[in-house]
This record gives C-alpha cells, sequence and structure tokens, in this order.
C-alpha cells in the first residue's frame, strides 16, 4: 500500500503541466487566492512503475496503463520507450509505444532514448544509431555514443580519449 501511494505522489509531482506554461490564480468568495493548473493531455505524459518485480506505465491520474510486463523501463521520448526483456545481463532492449506494444522488437545490448529521430544502441560491444522504425542508419563502430542535439552527436572510437562530432544527414 506505502509503494502505491509513493507512486500516486510522486505521479503527482512529477506530472504538473500547464498549456500555456503559466499558472493562474483567482480570488475566491471568502477573499482566498487559490492557485490552479489548467492542464492538457500529452501522449507522453506516461511514468514507468515497478509493481513486484515487473514494470509499466501509469498515467498523470495514477492509473496503470500499460500493464506491468517489462523486466526494466525508460521514460518515453518521441513516442517511444526504452524496455528491457530478460536479466540485466543477458536481457535484450527494444522499444515500446505508447499503445504499450513492441514498436521496436527486443534487440539490443543496451539502449538509449530517441532524440531528434534517432537512438543510440549497443550491438555487441559497439554503439551505433537507428531511426523509429528500428533501421540501422549509424552502424555500431563507436566505444561509447550520446545523443543528438541541433544535429550533433558526440561519440568516442577506437578507444581513445578523443571526442568527436558525427553530423546527421538530413532527410
Amino acid at each position: 500500500m506505502n509503494n502505491i501511494l509513493y507512486i500516486l505522489i510522486f505521479s503527482t509531482l512529477l506530472f504538473p503541466y500547464s498549456d500555456s506554461g503559466k499558472l493562474f490564480s483567482m480570488e475566491t468568495e471568502d477573499g482566498k487566492t487559490e492557485t490552479k493548473q489548467d492542464t492538457v493531455e500529452i501522449e507522453e505524459k506516461l511514468a514507468a512503475v515497478r509493481i513486484g518485480d515487473k514494470w509499466g506505465y501509469i498515467n498523470v491520474a495514477g492509473e496503470v496503463v500499460i500493464e506491468p510486463q517489462f523486466d526494466h523501463a525508460h521514460s518515453f521520448h518521441e513516442g517511444l520507450a526504452v524496455v528491457r526483456i530478460g536479466d540485466s545481463d543477458s536481457g535484450k532492449y527494444g522499444y515500446i509505444n505508447v499503445a504499450g506494444e513492441i514498436a521496436i522488437k527486443p534487440q539490443f545490448h543496451k539502449a538509449n532514448a530517441f532524440s531528434e529521430g534517432l537512438a543510440h544502441v549497443m550491438i555487441g560491444n559497439k554503439w551505433g544509431y537507428i531511426d523509429r522504425e528500428g533501421k540501422i542508419v549509424i552502424e555500431p563502430q563507436f566505444d561509447k555514443a550520446f545523443s543528438f542535439k541541433n544535429g550533433l552527436a558526440l561519440v568516442r572510437e577506437n578507444d581513445e580519449k578523443k571526442d568527436i562530432s558525427i553530423l546527421k544527414e538530413s532527410s
């Protein structure tokens, strides 16, 4: 019971959102000021939650909307979330959509959130990049890789301590 209460409090703190980005105040009949926040429903406003030994997702009301079925789960980014099937040593990572459907089959040794339409994933012991369909668009060749920002991503190759940037091709 304490875990569920904690999740509800956490989700309330995590999900406040205003479509105008502002809180508004109004004076009540008894002269007190009451602050409220206008809310709108957003596709990615789901939080990963562990129930028992499995992970699922709850919405802003604290309701389970994707049943706990994953061995690990991350937040949604660009409509997809990283999930792991299996233990941390031999399990595989893939992606689900906000309906809880497998969007990209679990097949990666490690995986990270999408940014600018690409995600960096580990195959074997090298990092590369996939698109939202799971197609490899930059072959795994890096010792380390980071998310794209403004069309650039930081990578490290050949175990050198030299970081380089790679440019994402425009489509």
